[in-house]
């Protein structure tokens, strides 16, 4: 019955899509010193040329953030790692459970990587396409 639904638009699946984006606000952000941050994750930030400075930035503010709530460098640069992996698929053309799938992740985790990431995410949602 779902199949029937969806196969002839009476129902429509809608994905959501993310893109990597520099904040826009014309707020101060709060500066982060990232000597404070461990060398590993600094290095992960710094070594990646595809990302532009402004992000870089934004990257250590974010990573700065969650290490002054208490979590563990540990779990910040699983975050950071995990986060990096997933950049190619931060155009707008993969929606989220595509990226789920490809980078072998369950929901859960997901949900919680793009949650920490958020100021640097666009997201949209659209319809899944119908195939004729």
């Amino acid at each position: 019955m779902l199949m029937f639904l969806l196969r002839n638009q009476l129902i429509i699946q809608l994905h959501t899509y993310f893109f990597l984006l520099p904040p826009f606000s014309t707020l101060a952000l709060p500066n982060f010193d990232s000597s404070l941050l461990s060398a590993r994750c600094r290095t992960l930030i710094n070594e990646r040329k595809e990302i532009d400075d402004e992000i870089k930035l934004n990257l250590i503010r974010i990573c700065g953030e969650l290490s002054n709530s208490g979590m563990s460098e540990m779990d910040i640069f699983w975050l950071l790692s995990s986060f990096i992996s997933i950049l190619p698929f931060l155009n707008g053309r993969h929606h989220f459970e595509d990226i789920m799938y490809t980078r072998q992740l369950d929901r859960t985790n997901a949900r919680r990587l793009f949650d920490t990431f958020s100021p640097i995410l666009a997201t949209f949602c659209n319809q899944d396409f119908k195939a004729d």
